[in-house]
């Protein structure tokens, strides 16, 4: 007899252990409108660039190079999709699961290592 595995959405609780408020911890912004589609996982790191939330780009230097929240919920965006908002955990005091962070690609250890200092300094720590 065969097992049937089927793959659950992720909930918020895979990447949230502790928060003291999702009133104080979690920031509701309008989504940025994407140009090509987007899988947007629990986990996902995500910048805030003219008050629009968009996944973070490491590459640049200005707002869509630094941490702005963890995405809570998952969903699949169309590309050209406008009008969309996302809640993101974006401080704390808050405890999440360092396995159910997802980095983004190609990122580096020094990447990695300046983004869990600018969480630590918005009161988010990994476990």
């Amino acid at each position: 007899m065969g097992v049937i595995k089927m793959q659950a959405p992720e909930r918020a609780s895979a990447l949230v252990k502790y928060e003291t408020s999702q009133q104080f911890c979690r920031e509701e912004y309008p989504l940025a409108v994407p140009a090509e589609a987007l899988g947007i996982q629990v986990g996902s790191i995500f910048a805030v660039v003219g008050g629009k939330a968009q996944p973070i780009d490491l590459t640049e230097n200005g707002a869509a190079g630094k941490f702005a929240g963890f995405a809570i919920q998952e969903r699949s965006v169309a590309a050209g999709s406008a009008g969309l908002r996302i809640t993101l955990l974006s401080d704390g005091p808050a405890i999440v699961a360092q396995s159910a962070i997802k980095w983004p690609e190609g990122a580096t250890e020094p990447q990695k290592t300046a983004l869990k200092t600018a969480m630590r300094g918005r009161g988010i720590k990994l476990r």
